[in-house]
């Protein structure tokens, strides 16, 4: 959001933010250097969402201008959009859902779709989360990214450095890649660069007790570390995911020359082609990943040709510059 926000204020766009004050507040503030009009009230209601619905449309329509385009990042917002348009009247703002997720709950799913139909349409990360909304939304439009290059620092090394980052939780599925590296003949390493979450679904303690078993002092847990340097000295960035939305740490992979490995399912299948940009697997499947891990040699000429032609692509597709480009076509804007 906050990269999007600078690429249109760069295009001379005013982008303005409808928040509660707090930490996303201060952001703004410090990214895109404008005040946010914030929600009333010093914190989000606890105790209903249909409050914060009331409070933050509330909020947009104090500020409300004819041609306004609304993005809503949060799919409950189309809740209270009905109301929102028929007591803006003739006001002519079009308003876009950004769907960068994919529900995993079936009340989420069906809230989805019931409202889909009050926006004029819908912006997508990936055609897999597009089709949540499909044959509902009046328009939809399926736009990757955006990222950008992060620092991946090479060292030389004797081993294949193979990397998970992000949340350690059971939908990311990272039991999956550690079965399958501790099943290869040689001498790679699995680098964890993440922590759990603490909800429910947090499995980090699982991850550790498995990678530490199979793995001995080829897994490392590095736990959290700084983001400019998360994508540091590995040689290969792995998602075990098959319904992840899209999944930007495949395109920070590709920008910043780090070869990627994904399921032939999910967001993350639409960034890369096998054998061209990276490496595709069989979703779910240990032994296929343990394969396709086994045939990668960093070092080989194949790799580098992967690892250039996967960066071409990224630069073309997914700069934050041709990310708001996409982003204002879709909005109906001129360019």
């Amino acid at each position: 959001m906050f990269m999007l926000a600078r690429a249109l204020k760069d295009r001379g766009f005013t982008v303005d933010l409808v928040c509660f004050p707090g930490t996303i507040e201060t952001q703004w503030q410090q990214q895109v250097g404008r005040s946010a009009l914030l929600a009333d009230g010093s914190a989000p209601p606890t105790e209903s969402k249909l409050k914060e619905n009331f409070i933050l449309w509330r909020s947009y329509r104090r500020n409300a201008a004819e041609f306004d385009r609304v993005v809503l990042f949060t799919y409950y917002l189309l809740v209270g959009l009905p109301l929102t348009r028929l007591l803006l009247g003739r006001n002519r703002a079009r308003f876009v859902l950004d769907l960068h997720d994919n529900l995993p709950g079936k009340r989420g799913l069906q809230l989805l779709r019931l409202f889909a139909r009050s926006v004029h349409s819908v912006v997508a990360c990936s055609s897999f989360t597009a089709n949540q909304v499909a044959g509902l939304a009046p328009a939809v439009h399926v736009i990757h990214g955006p990222a950008e290059a992060l620092s991946a620092v090479e060292q030389p090394s004797p081993f294949k450095r193979i990397g998970i980052l992000g949340r350690i939780v059971k939908e990311k599925h990272h039991l999956l890649l550690a079965e399958a590296i501790a099943g290869l003949n040689d001498e790679s390493v699995m680098i964890v660069r993440g922590s759990g979450d603490g909800s429910v679904n947090d499995n980090s303690d699982e991850v550790r007790a498995y990678g530490q078993a199979e793995l001995g002092n080829r897994f490392i847990d590095e736990g959290k570390v700084a983001p400019e340097r998360v994508l540091d000295n590995l040689d290969v960035v792995v998602v075990a995911n098959h319904r992840e939305p899209m999944g930007r740490t495949v395109l920070e992979a590709q920008l910043s020359g780090v070869l990627v490995v994904v399921p032939d399912q999910g967001g993350s299948s639409e960034l890369v082609k096998d054998q061209e940009t990276g490496r595709v697997y069989r979703a779910g499947d240990s032994n296929h990943l343990r394969e396709v891990l086994a045939s990668i040699d960093p070092a080989s000429d194949s790799a580098s040709e992967l690892r250039a032609r996967a960066l071409q692509q990224a630069q073309d597709t997914v700069t934050p510059q041709s990310y708001a480009e996409h982003y204002l076509s879709a909005l109906g804007a001129a360019l």
